[in-house]
């Protein structure tokens, strides 16, 4: 799971990390620099047992990133077991709406905030400047609302013949596949304080 944890003395955002397998990583906080080694200095692993890669679209490739974006989701592979964190001294919450560009394609999004983020809070930005649902974005040949994270091994996709478009959450520091049939972008806005997961 993630959540904070202090150690050393610094509170940090922090979410384990399987090793030797390729997760899709994302920043639920903007760090002091989006440089990778920035980003990934507060975790456990050192340099020399991570890699980490973008997806180029219009390449169709992979490339090691040299910044890091908000809202972009990255793989990554660690090659033991451990965790990846963020100082929480250094890296701030973000309290504003993302929007995500997406191009035509597949394109691999992220979690911009520290929270648990339903999936059916997500708007689209047509090219027009509407912002509308996800399903409006779906009838109107947008993207397709289906969502999918690995888990090392295999994809997962939500929603699915178990889970409705309103169980479907984002996680911290993880990220996810979406198809996108034209141009378009992800509106994420900052979830009502409290909102999720209610309280008990």
């Amino acid at each position: 799971g993630s959540g904070e944890a202090v150690l050393t003395g610094v509170t940090k955002a922090i979410k384990q990390w399987p090793g030797d397998a390729w997760y899709i990583y994302s920043l639920p906080r903007r760090p002091s620099s989006l440089t990778p080694s920035v980003a990934m200095a507060a975790s456990s692993f050192t340099s020399d047992v991570w890699k980490m890669y973008d997806y180029d679209i219009s390449l169709d490739d992979v490339a090691e990133p040299s910044s890091l974006e908000m809202g972009r989701g990255y793989w990554l592979k660690t090659l033991e077991d451990g965790y990846v964190a963020l100082d929480t001294s250094t890296a701030t919450e973000l309290s504003d709406t993302q929007y995500i560009a997406l191009d035509a394609g597949w394109n691999l999004i992220g979690m911009p905030f520290d929270v648990l983020y339903p999936v059916e809070h997500l708007m689209v930005q047509a090219s027009n400047g509407s912002i509308v649902t996800l399903d409006t974005a779906e009838d109107s040949g947008l993207l397709a609302p289906v969502f999918y994270s690995y888990n090392g091994s295999s994809y997962e996709q939500c929603p699915d013949a178990t889970f409705d478009i309103g169980s479907c959450v984002f996680y911290p520091f993880e990220g996810e596949w979406v198809h996108v049939l034209t141009a378009c972008t992800i509106v994420m806005a900052p979830l009502p304080s409290g909102e999720y997961p209610p309280s008990a």
